[in-house]
């Protein structure tokens, strides 16, 4: 009949309590289940409008998403940004479906691609505007 050795039980023990910390270091200290939560989206808007022209405003639909991740990079997360729309140069205003810029290891709950509205008018139209509603 076969006994096992003191030696070999030591090693068992060991692989044991190694394979134990490697699971624990890979799990995360959240034991790696994804956790969900929704955001806000805010527009990673780029570049100048054309001289004499101004970005009036900016809407972003839908204005938030739920994201699903670790929970270590989900729970410290307020918003999250779109690709950018580069406004350069540009007259007039702009529209553009974009996706969203997630950090590695989240993803989107729904996946859906974010209509980024720039709002672009005339220096001076906006001037007037803002003395008419001054009065």
């Amino acid at each position: 009949m076969w006994w096992p050795t003191a030696r070999s039980l030591a090693l068992k023990a060991i692989a044991i309590v190694l394979a134990a910390v490697l699971w624990a270091y890979v799990a995360g200290p959240d034991g790696g289940r994804p956790t969900a939560r929704t955001v806000r989206i805010v527009a990673d808007v780029r570049g100048q409008p054309a001289t004499g022209y101004a970005i009036e405003r900016v809407l972003v639909d839908p204005a938030a998403v739920q994201l699903v991740g670790p929970r270590s990079t989900i729970e410290r997360r307020e918003t999250v940004a779109t690709e950018p729309v580069d406004v350069s140069g540009r007259r007039s205003t702009l529209a553009r479906t974009v996706a969203v810029a997630l950090p590695d290891g989240v993803k989107l709950v729904r996946d859906t691609g974010v209509r980024v509205t720039v709002q672009i008018g005339a220096e001076d139209r906006m001037q007037q505007q803002g003395q008419g509603s001054s009065r």
